[in-house]
């Protein structure tokens, strides 16, 4: 059956195409505020792919058949972002008051290592995969 997929991504990645993989393989590529039908079964799973962030992988036997499918960014991700360069320039902003290097790039350092760590977690849910709802 032919499925209708909606990239919804917002400003993030939009000049970069996002991979649609099929049970793992990829089948074709979504360019932003585009629109792809795929001939998909039931038993498939459907996830997207951009560099190192990605989806989790749906399963279509758990939705319904003929309502199209959202690619959107996950709004946590979002969010992340957001906090942390605010968090940053806090940070920053309260440790040159201290006046010693060493304590400002400590801090900065520390800050950095727990970003990695959680755009790492955040990578593999990068994007989410959803039924359109029409209301």
């Amino acid at each position: 059956m032919k499925r209708k997929i909606i990239r919804n991504t917002g400003f993030y990645a939009m000049g970069s195409p996002l991979d649609l993989l099929v049970d793992g393989q990829k089948v074709a590529r979504i360019n932003h505020q585009e629109t792809v039908e795929l001939n998909l079964n039931s038993d498939n799973r459907l996830s997207v792919r951009f560099s190192i962030l990605k989806s989790k992988e749906i399963a279509l036997a758990d939705l319904h058949a003929e309502t199209p499918l959202e690619i959107k960014m996950n709004p946590r991700l979002i969010s992340f972002y957001v906090l942390f360069y605010i968090g940053l320039f806090l940070m920053i902003a309260f440790l040159t008051r201290s006046g010693q290097l060493s304590i400002i790039l400590s801090g900065i350092f520390l800050y950095l290592a727990g970003y990695l760590c959680l755009g790492l977690y955040y990578s593999k849910q990068a994007y989410v995969i959803e039924e359109v709802t029409n209301g």
